[in-house]
Order: structure tokens, then C-alpha cells, then sequence
């Protein structure tokens, strides 16, 4: 019996030299392919680049500048501005982008970036605005530069241009100039004292003395407040006598009289036999001190912002006859306001309104045991007033006002000396919270003193 076991020989011979020519193959793809370079995401800008599309590549360049944030596309960035012509943005763009190779970059390679630095600052021109005053508004064209001294020049496009400087002390200056491309063109200027305000008409017939006096009063006073500032008051109400209303920081201490309206919580009744319902404790109107202290500034109408603080004391009657003796009740607010002002001639209204923190404290003892019994009440508070001022008299106005504040409050708390729990305290809607409402109202007499 044959056996045919040696004919798959050559087969499995040719199936191995096969392996070894296609392995070495395959090993060389992969190396190969490993050793190309990543795809460069600029690559279609560069193709707009250098088929002439410099717009396109610039809106390509610049998204990719913005999507990668990869600084190394400012240069791309800068040379296509400098095709488009637009030198004033190129030089920017080749600043920024030597600021962030900074010293990274080769020699020969900055050597070049530099050169093309210098081109485009060749194609602008420059301007070295040098005033005598300090603080002089310059504008270029139009639009605000800064102020002096302005130490690096303003580099602008090559063509005329218009130099504007401005001072509340001196006179406006214009100066029109030619900015030659690659040059610096110098502008100094001194500024000029404005003439003195021409001397008041003569008297004409029918005029009497005190009306001139007053004129010319009026006209030195208007001249002192504003002091080269800017006044809109006269022209936006030329009827009135707002050139002479007094503005700056102001003080407005006040006093009158006041009261709580929280009558639940601060007053209560107790039955006394047969004589029926009899005031245990009651709060009546009594002295209030109000004060404000804010900014007043020159507008149209008027207004002031400021900080309020008012301490107001309470006639308090406790009932003797049930044995409740030193009664005493107080509250205190402070916060911010704004008061509005619209001057009509020597009275002058006003509107206020702001919020702040408000607290309320009753106390009083019982000659029965010694106990000494406080309530208390805490939280916001959002005044609303009215007001009538007499002004101008100099700096100092007085007048009469009246507030009303709706009291928003947060906690109540009873303590009492003879409890074995001294304290207990309530939110809003909880059982024992206050029923009435918590406002105030004060009525006070002001004076205002103003500070420039």
C-alpha cells in the first residue's frame, strides 16, 4: 500500500516564501506611514494663499487662528494683511506675532520677520502730539486718543488729518496736517488762556441799579460754581435759577416727629373686670432724627444719591395701675436713598425713595416680681418721601419733607426676665407673628449744607 504524505510539500514551500516576501512589505507600509507628517489645518488657506485669494485665505487663516489658538498663524495672518494692502492691521499682527516667538525664534528667521516689520511701518505714517498742559484731551480724526503727555506716536494711514485738543481751562486747538508715509510728523502745541468774559452792557434807560446788581451777581455766581465745569442746569431750565443751584456733597440733618404703626406688637389691651377692655401699653407719635448724607450733581432734574440714618423715640404709656412702669420704645433706620430735585425759582421740590435695615425695641418692667419684659422687631425697610426746599440761600437750603417707609420684617422676638425660656422668636408666618402691619411715617423740619 502507497502512502502519499510527502506531496503537500511544495505547496506549504510556496505558501512560506510568499509570507516572506509580502511581511517585510507590509512592515515597511506601516513604518512609512508612521513617519508621515500630521495634515496641516491651515493647508486650504494656504492654497487660497497661493492661488491668489488673499481675502478667503484671510477669513480661513483667522478661523483656524481662532479655533487652534496657535499663535504661529499670526505670521500667515500678518503677510496676507500686507497683501491686501492694509499695512496699519499687517504691523500689528507682525508685532504680535514677534512678541510671542519673542527669543524662540532663529536669528535669520526673525532677521526676516523684522524686515517685514519695517516695510509696513515704512508704508504709515506717524504723529508726535506734544502739548504744555497736562491732561489735554486729544482726538485724532475725531475719535478720543487719550490724554497728555501721549508718549509713543500715533501711527495713522498716510494722508491728511485733523488733530483736535480740549481743556476746560483752555482754549480749543485744531491742527490739520499731511502724514507722510514712513515719517514722523511732530505737533506741538500751546494751549491758549481763554480771553476774559466781556465786561456787562451798559445800563439801558428804564433799567434801575438793583437789576443790574442782581445780573451781575448772578453772572460772578454762576462763574465761581462752575469753575470751567460743565453746568447743563441753565439751559435745560433757563426759566429757573438753576446757574446758582447748589450742588456737591451735601449734609441734611433733620428733626420732627414720628411713629411705629406696628400697634400689635409694640401695644395691647387686658380685660379688668367689669369696666371691660383696658390699655395695658400703647406707642404714640414722638421725636424723630433723621440725617442724609449723599452726592448732589448737576443734571436734568437735579438728583442726589446718598446714605440715610434716622433714630426715632416713641411716647410710650404703660398702664401703672397693672403695675408696668419704665416704658420705653425706640426704632432705628438706615440704608441708602436718592432723592430727585427740580428747581422751580427759590422753592425747589423733590421725590425720594431707597431700602435699608429697620429695628424697632420696646421695654418696660413690672413692679410684680421685678420682670423685665423687650419686644423686637428687625428687617427691611423701603422708605418713599416728599419734600419742599427753599434755595438758594449761598450753600444752605432748609425745607420740610415727609417720609413714609414699608417696614418688611424678618423676625419678632419677646423676652421676658420671669420665663424659663428668657427669649422666643418669630418669622413670618408662624402663629404668633405680628398681625399689623410694621410701617412708619416721620414729618421733620431739614437744613442742608452743601461742600463743593
Amino acid at each position: 500500500m502507497k502512502c502519499g504524505c510527502a506531496r503537500p510539500l511544495p505547496r506549504l514551500l510556496l505558501l512560506a516564501l510568499l509570507a516572506g516576501w509580502l511581511v517585510p512589505g507590509l512592515a515597511e507600509a506601516q513604518r512609512s506611514h508612521r513617519n508621515q507628517p500630521p495634515p496641516d489645518p491651515a493647508q486650504a488657506a494656504r492654497d487660497l494663499f497661493a492661488a491668489g485669494d488673499f481675502a478667503g485665505a484671510l477669513a480661513e487663516f483667522e478661523r483656524v487662528l481662532t479655533e487652534l489658538a496657535d499663535e504661529n498663524l499670526r505670521l500667515d495672518v500678518a503677510r496676507t494683511l500686507s497683501r491686501l494692502d492694509r499695512p496699519m492691521a499687517a504691523l500689528e499682527a507682525f508685532e504680535k506675532y514677534l512678541a510671542f516667538k519673542g527669543e524662540t525664534l532663529p536669528e535669520a528667521d526673525r532677521l526676516i520677520v523684522e524686515a517685514e516689520r519695517q516695510a509696513e511701518l515704512a508704508r504709515i505714517g506717524q504723529i508726535q502730539v506734544t502739548a504744555d498742559q497736562e491732561g489735554v484731551e486729544i482726538r485724532l480724526d475725531g475719535d478720543p486718543i487719550g490724554f497728555s503727555p501721549l508718549v509713543t506716536p500715533i501711527r495713522v494711514l498716510a494722508g491728511p488729518h485733523r488733530i483736535e485738543l480740549f481743556h476746560p481751562r483752555f482754549e480749543d486747538e485744531v491742527v490739520d496736517l499731511y502724514a507722510n508715509p514712513g515719517e514722523v510728523t511732530p505737533v506741538q502745541v500751546t494751549m491758549r488762556v481763554p480771553p476774559p468774559p466781556p465786561p456787562p452792557p451798559p445800563p439801558q434807560p428804564g433799567d434801575s441799579v438793583w437789576e443790574q446788581r442782581r445780573a451781575e451777581e448772578r453772572r460772578v455766581r454762576k462763574e465761581l460754581w462752575d469753575a470751567g465745569g460743565w453746568n447743563p442746569m441753565p439751559l435745560a431750565m433757563p426759566w429757573t435759577w438753576a446757574d446758582s443751584v447748589p450742588a456737591g456733597f451735601m449734609i441734611s440733618p433733620s428733626v420732627g416727629v414720628g411713629d411705629l404703626t406696628a400697634t400689635d406688637a409694640f401695644d395691647a389691651e387686658g380685660a379688668s373686670g367689669g369696666t371691660g377692655r383696658v390699655t395695658l401699653r400703647s406707642v404714640d407719635p414722638d421725636l424723630s432724627v433723621p440725617v442724609f448724607v449723599g452726592y448732589r450733581l448737576h443734571a436734568a432734574p437735579m438728583f442726589a444719591i446718598g446714605g440715610f440714618f434716622q433714630y426715632q423715640f416713641h411716647d410710650t404709656f404703660v398702664n401703672s395701675s397693672h403695675q408696668l412702669v419704665n416704658g420705653e420704645t425706640t426704632s432705628l433706620y438706615a440704608g441708602l436713598k436718592a432723592r430727585i430735585y427740580f428747581p422751580l425759582g427759590l422753592l425747589e421740590p423733590f421725590v425720594g425713595f431707597g431700602g435699608g435695615y429697620a429695628r424697632a425695641e420696646q421695654s418696660y418692667d413690672t413692679d410684680r416680681g421685678n420682670y423685665h419684659y423687650r419686644h423686637l422687631l428687625q428687617g427691611a425697610l423701603v422708605p418713599v418721601e416728599v419734600g419742599l426746599d427753599i434755595v438758594p440761600i449761598d450753600f444752605v437750603s432748609a425745607g420740610v419733607s415727609f417720609l413714609y417707609g414699608f417696614g418688611i420684617w424678618k423676625e419678632y422676638c419677646k423676652e421676658w426676665s420671669g420665663d424659663t425660656v428668657p427669649e422666643m422668636c418669630f418669622e413670618p408666618g408662624d402663629t404668633d407673628w405680628i398681625k399689623d402691619r410694621g410701617d412708619l411715617w416721620t414729618f421733620d423740619f431739614h437744613v442742608t449744607f452743601y461742600v463743593r
